[in-house]
């Protein structure tokens, strides 16, 4: 259940290629498009659902689960209310990547890019081996698979129950963990992309591991002047402490 209000939302437009449009304001996500039972369903890269435009997965189809199944694949996770996350089953041998293209909509340069967002997990398979979604990023990426792709591991979500317990319910905080880092270094171009993904590495772990409200925030670069500024700041501010001495 969501326990918190969203203050800004930036706009999604459906671009030709259908990437999330950042227009300086909170990108925010929750997956609740995605369907509510039943299994098979087709995913499609760029509009998987009414209202994912820009998303991406390693897979050509989902599912639709409480954490009952034990089977690789993708999966849209949830009770019976049109409450949904995003997430995977991943089994030794499987690699399931999920993610989305960002393109900076703004005249504006981004410097930073924040990222939070709920783990949530749906089922504990296994007492003797943890599971982890791995997070990372690409500024030159074209696809889910190409580019090179930095780690952000503050992102990563870790399994939360490891007693083998079987379908938990991802909906309570006992199982889930809120995940919150900010991408620094970056020189995000207006019309130009970054991608962020999710990898699950197949374990024995049998873990229903999912991502539910996700919420971006770009930062622009600051301007030449305000550096200047912030410069200027930091050496008066020595000064005073060196007469102060």
């Amino acid at each position: 259940m969501k326990t918190y209000i969203v203050l800004a939302l930036a706009s999604v437009s459906v671009l030709a290629s259908a990437q999330v449009s950042m227009t300086g304001g909170t990108y925010f996500q929750d997956f609740d498009t995605l369907q509510l039972s039943g299994t098979g369903y087709a995913w499609t890269n760029n509009l998987p659902a009414p209202g994912m435009p820009g998303w991406y997965s390693s897979q050509s189809t989902y599912d639709a689960d409480g954490g009952f199944s034990t089977t690789s694949g993708q999966y849209s996770y949830g009770g019976s209310a049109a409450e949904r996350a995003l997430g995977s089953l991943a089994l030794p041998g499987a690699l399931i990547v999920y993610g989305a293209q960002l393109n900076n909509a703004t005249t504006n340069t981004f410097g930073t890019l924040n990222v939070n967002y709920h783990g949530e997990q749906w089922r504990d398979g296994s007492n003797t081996f943890p599971d982890v979604l791995n997070f990372e990023y690409s500024t030159n990426a074209t696809s889910l698979f190409s580019g090179t792709w930095t780690a952000v591991t503050a992102l990563d979500f870790n399994s939360v129950s490891n007693v083998g317990a079987g379908p938990i319910d991802g909906n309570l905080p006992i199982n889930q963990a809120f995940m919150n880092s900010t991408i620094t270094g970056l020189s995000w171009a207006a019309g130009t992309d970054v991608w962020i993904r999710w990898r699950h590495v197949g374990n024995p772990s049998r873990d229903a591991m999912a991502i539910d409200e996700v919420h971006l925030t770009p930062g622009a670069v600051p301007e030449p002047a305000t550096l200047t500024a912030l410069g200027l700041g930091a050496v008066a501010l020595i000064r005073k402490r060196r007469k102060s001495a």
